[in-house]
Order: C-alpha cells, then sequence, then structure tokens
C-alpha cells in the first residue's frame, strides 16, 4: 500500500475570473440559437422521410373490406377518411417536431456541459481529467477511472447537498482528482482524502495537488483505507456489487457508535444494498432534465445516510 500525505504551506485555487466556471453556464443566446439550427438542419436529413413512411402506413380501407371486417358499423365517406387521416398525420408530425426540439435542446445541454469539463481541466488541471479505459484492477471489482462532470458537482453542492465545516470529505476512487480539484475551486477548507487504487492515476493525482495541506491521496483498496475520521464519502459508481458490500459492511462496523455518516452516491447501480436497511436511510435525486411523469429503474443520485444510533 501507498500512502502520499503533502504537507505545504496552504494554498487556494484561484478563481482566475470565472467563479468556479459557473460563468460557462450562461451561454449567449445567439450561440445557442446557433447550435439548435445547426441539429435541426441534421434533423432535417435524418427525418426527412418520414413523411413517405406516414404515408405508407396511414393507407386508406376499401369500403368492402372494411364491411367484410366489421359488417354492423358504417363505413366512412371519403370525406371523413381524408380529414382524419390528415388529423393523424398532423399529430405525428407535431409529435415529430417536439421530438426533434427536445433532442437539440439535449444536445446542446452535453455540448455546453462537454466545454465547461474541458475549460475546467485546462484552467485547474491544464490537462485533461476525463475518461480513460478499462481498469487494471477490474478483477478486484473496480471499474474504469471516470470524471464527474462540472455540472453534476455544482448541482449535487450547491443545491442538494451542502458540505459542512466539520465535514472531512472522501473521494471514494478519485481518479485524477476532478471533484478533489472542484471542491478546492469553491473555497473548501475542509480536510480531503483521495482514495485509489490505481498506482500509476494516484501519483498522478498526488503531484497536481501537492501544494494543498488539506489532501491525501491514499493508494490502494478503498475498503481498507477508509479514514476513520471521514464524514462525507464521494461515490460515482467506482466498484460492483462485492466490493460495495464490503465497502458498506466497512462503514457499518467503523461508524455504527459515531454515526454522522453520509454518501453522495452517484450513478447508483448498487443502491438496493441500502434498501430496506434500518441502518440507513435513502434520499433519491432525480436529473434535472427528465421529465416529470418519467420514472427511471434506477435513480440518477442518491444522498443515503446512515442512522445515528443515539436516536
Amino acid at each position: 500500500m501507498y500512502h502520499y500525505s503533502f504537507i505545504k504551506n496552504r494554498t487556494h485555487i484561484r478563481h482566475s475570473g470565472l467563479s468556479g466556471i459557473g460563468n460557462l453556464n450562461s451561454s449567449c443566446w445567439l450561440f445557442n440559437l446557433s447550435l439548435i439550427l445547426c441539429f435541426e438542419f441534421v434533423s432535417y436529413f435524418e427525418f426527412k422521410d418520414v413523411g413517405r413512411v406516414i404515408q405508407t402506413r396511414q393507407l386508406v380501407i376499401p369500403s368492402a373490406v372494411q364491411r367484410i371486417r366489421n359488417p354492423n358499423r358504417a363505413v366512412d365517406s371519403p370525406q371523413s377518411t381524408a380529414i382524419q387521416y390528415q388529423t393523424t398525420r398532423s399529430q405525428k408530425t407535431f409529435r415529430l417536431i417536439i421530438r426533434i426540439y427536445r433532442g437539440s435542446i439535449w444536445r446542446i445541454h452535453q455540448f455546453k456541459r462537454k466545454i465547461q469539463n474541458r475549460a475546467f481541466d485546462f484552467i485547474y488541471a491544464k490537462g485533461n481529467l476525463g475518461e480513460f479505459g478499462a481498469s487494471e484492477y477490474a478483477e478486484f471489482g473496480a471499474h474504469p477511472a471516470q470524471s464527474s462532470g462540472i455540472w453534476l458537482l455544482s448541482y449535487i453542492f450547491r443545491k442538494i447537498y451542502h458540505i459542512k465545516p466539520s465535514d472531512v470529505l472522501v473521494d471514494v476512487g478519485c481518479g485524477l482528482g476532478r471533484v478533489i480539484l472542484w471542491w478546492l475551486s469553491q473555497r473548501y477548507n475542509n480536510k480531503i482524502i483521495g482514495l485509489e487504487i490505481d498506482e500509476k492515476i494516484a501519483q498522478a493525482a498526488g503531484k497536481r495537488l501537492n501544494k494543498y495541506e488539506n489532501v491525501q491521496i491514499i493508494t490502494g483498496d478503498a475498503v481498507v483505507n477508509i479514514p476513520s475520521d471521514g464524514t462525507l464519502f464521494y461515490l460515482f459508481n467506482p466498484f460492483g456489487a462485492d466490493q460495495m458490500k464490503r465497502f458498506k459492511a466497512r462503514l457499518e462496523e467503523m461508524f455504527i457508535e459515531r454515526g454522522n455518516v453520509t454518501i453522495v452516491y452517484y450513478y447508483c447501480r448498487q443502491i438496493e444494498l441500502f434498501r430496506n436497511d434500518p441502518l440507513w436511510t435513502i434520499d433519491e435525486i432525480r436529473h434535472p432534465d427528465l421529465p416529470k411523469n418519467h420514472n427511471p429503474p434506477m435513480p440518477w443520485a442518491a444522498i443515503i445516510k446512515m442512522v445515528d444510533s443515539c436516536q
């Protein structure tokens, strides 16, 4: 096990006039409009034959066939059939327009978020902190290293869960340290610990963060290296079900008497392990872009808290 602890003069990340890259969220409306027009132009070529498909599917049934299928039903006149056909086609055209519009808006959001991530990485890390290939430790249940989006961190830690000054922040599977850098960019003076199983990635993160005395990067099995003073654990689906069971059991073993443990779980594939467990409470977070009537099988994110034994 490798343990890196960096203690130097306290230094804060400067915002460089961008206030934690927040200004990138308010893009110019002309830029958004140009993107919409581009996506609409592409969508036109994707769906230009839809009208032809609608005409093929909406064939008018001859009167004789209608009488054979339902003798008691009065046959619609050609005029009413034409009106019904035009109404059906108008409805499908309207639905198609809505679909293209929503798709364009979604693409714009995705594009803006990618630009936001790249800008943050360039300003605070002078490099790319994005996705990587398969983990060399997949046999131990580790998932591929990948970084959380800046918009996700802003949404969760500004609107859903507010970090307390007394919290000890633990990034389980910290990768190259984008989450830790975002915490620092928000001027959190909390003690911050990153747990990373991959030695090469942990060393790269350690070199990048070695000037902050409140940051530690620990290399090795996250279950074994859980800090005894940790209170807030951030997880971006770092490992599979077996490892998650070990992680949950280890938290209960270490903190059942103390309590005060919160898990911010993004892309929570193993959330079922915490359901119907009296030791834990779950507050699910819906994706802000999803329609209200859409209920996905798995929550987008969740705030999971250990019940205080004193209560």
